[in-house]
């Protein structure tokens, strides 16, 4: 665990990890404390608070990219870019004005509307995905912690969902097959390799779920995609 310093971390402008990982323990227990995370946020230079709300779009990238190729709806690539340039910005190639504001409008045209029902499966965390990486880019706008903590909240719900379906899984028998299943498709979507083991039976999965969940987002270095 990180023990960090408030008063030190406000005197330095430069990249820290253990104030990022400081800020991820709000939603990376699955105990969302909003108006704490955005305390937290508020003691951070205006790059680390974007960086944060970025991170946690990229989390739940896999899951947009998934949804998307499958479907055919939204465009992955579109988001994926955005994110990187976003990435790129926080490295020191920064974005216009004009860039972030045409960014953001983009941005929401590629956020998955929830209107159609039923929900198609992996639907809900490709939209929390979208709309985490529009949170990030309006925080890179205005500098607002709770834009940064919004960001958050859709991390957190996302792996929520997937958390109960783990728990329900070792404890409801009778749907056995099909919450392995389920599991089995979400970690396949968030790109854990695990999932693609047939051996891998349902308590081989409940096991990759956690430590997915409990595993600490990606901050830095910007991360280059094959």
């Amino acid at each position: 665990m990180c023990h960090c310093n408030p008063a030190e971390r406000r005197k330095s402008d430069k990249h820290n990890d253990c104030d990022l990982a400081e800020m991820s323990r709000y939603i990376n227990n699955l105990n969302y404390d909003e108006q704490r995370l955005v305390e937290g946020l508020e003691g951070l230079p205006h790059h680390l608070r974007v960086a944060f709300a970025t991170a946690c779009a990229e989390r739940l990238l896999p899951a947009y990219t998934d949804f998307s190729e499958r479907t055919r709806m939204g465009d992955s690539k579109e988001l994926t870019s955005i994110l990187e340039r976003l990435w790129v910005d926080l490295e020191g190639d920064a974005m216009t004005s004009a860039e972030v504001e045409e960014a953001i409008a983009k941005c929401m045209t590629l956020v998955l509307p929830l209107e159609n029902k039923p929900l198609i499966a992996g639907q809900t965390a490709a939209e929390d995905a979208g709309a985490a990486l529009c949170y990030a880019l309006r925080c890179r706008k205005t500098g607002d912690s709770q834009e940064a903590a919004w960001a958050g909240r859709r991390a957190c719900e996302a792996l929520d969902d997937f958390a109960v379906t783990a728990h329900l899984a070792e404890t409801q028998a009778s749907h056995a097959q099909e919450l392995s299943t389920a599991l089995r498709e979400f970690l396949k979507a968030m790109g854990v390799s695990r999932a693609e083991d047939p051996l891998c039976d349902l308590q081989c999965l409940v096991e990759a779920s956690r430590e997915f969940i409990y595993s600490p987002p990606r901050f830095w270095p910007f991360r280059k995609r094959d």
